[in-house]
């Protein structure tokens, strides 16, 4: 959590209207070029989430999550498979 502290975090504004809904829960896309309309500088960020009410929550191995998937939860699983030790060759989100 320290690392996270005392590292800069930068939130891109992008137009919304690049892109589209893809029927995924909270996923959209632009399938073109999108350059940022501004960008933010945030600080310390785990201090600016704690200060609006919400636990963060920093997990070493996200292995304990697997479950997660195996349940009728909707969860995002982008670049899971690239996570360390999420699962052996064969999986369904691990490395091919």
């Amino acid at each position: 959590m320290e690392k996270r502290q005392t590292s800069t975090t930068h939130r891109y504004e992008l137009p919304v209207e690049a892109f589209e809904e893809i029927g995924d829960i909270g996923m959209w896309v632009s399938r073109t070029t999108v350059k940022p309309l501004g960008v933010e500088e945030l600080e310390n960020l785990p201090s600016k989430i704690a200060a609006q009410g919400i636990d963060l929550n920093v997990m070493d191995d996200l292995t304990e999550m697997r479950s997660v998937w195996e349940t009728s939860l909707h969860a995002s699983d982008i670049r899971l498979r690239n996570t360390k030790n999420w699962g052996p060759p064969g999986w369904p989100h691990s490395s091919p």
